[in-house]
């Protein structure tokens, strides 16, 4: 089942990897884009979650990059919790199924000798820039079960985005949240989450 589960979401984001690039295949005569979630992480920007589906929505949430391996991505990943209280969490990225796809990162977080259930994030969608980009988050339990359904997206824009490119990756969450019939959320709000002083430089 687990392995069923690898191809059957590799064949649902149709994406066969070799570098840490993004680039294109042909799958049926139709050509494809192979985005990298190593590519798109590489970045000293904070990333910001911006728009979700999750139920229910988990404000302010901000990634910051640390180190990139081989195959591992270090970011601290911060939000804010019902209340006000900020959960600042140390993460990783493991991108372990490079042989087949390189947009999925296996992210597992820990806060002090707390452990939290691991994810997988499939990056769909990325702006010709990687200023922005669409994710689908499945936690890992169901998608070993093989049930990708129980997942959400999220729109993820780098704080150094002052322009419009960000529109393309508006659309494609729009899109994408319609087809699953589930409802855009904000997760962002200038004035609540510029308090968060632990990702400010």
């Amino acid at each position: 089942m687990y392995k069923a589960s690898i191809i059957l979401l590799a064949v649902l984001v149709f994406n066969a990897a070799e570098s840490r690039k993004s680039g294109t295949i042909t799958i049926g005569g139709v050509k494809l884009t192979n985005y990298s979630v190593e590519q798109f992480m590489n970045t000293n920007a904070q990333i910001w979650t911006v728009l979700t589906s999750k139920t229910p929505a988990v404000y302010c949430t901000v990634d910051m990059v640390q180190n990139i391996t081989d195959d591992t991505i270090f970011f601290t990943r911060t939000s804010m919790e019902p209340g006000g209280i900020w959960d600042h969490r140390q993460c990783k990225g493991i991108v372990q199924f490079k042989q087949l796809v390189r947009n999925i990162m296996l992210v597992t977080c820990q806060a002090g000798k707390k452990s939290f259930p691991g994810t997988y994030e499939v990056l769909e969608f990325a702006d010709g820039n990687d200023t922005c980009g669409v994710f689908y988050v499945v936690p890992a339990k169901d998608f070993h079960k093989g049930t990708l359904a129980a997942g959400w997206y999220d729109f993820r824009l780098k704080y150094n985005n002052k322009g419009e490119p960000f529109r393309k990756c508006l659309i494609e969450f729009n899109i994408k949240v319609g087809k699953k019939k589930q409802q855009s959320k904000s997760a962002y709000n200038e004035g609540m989450c510029s308090h968060n002083k632990f990702w400010r430089t």
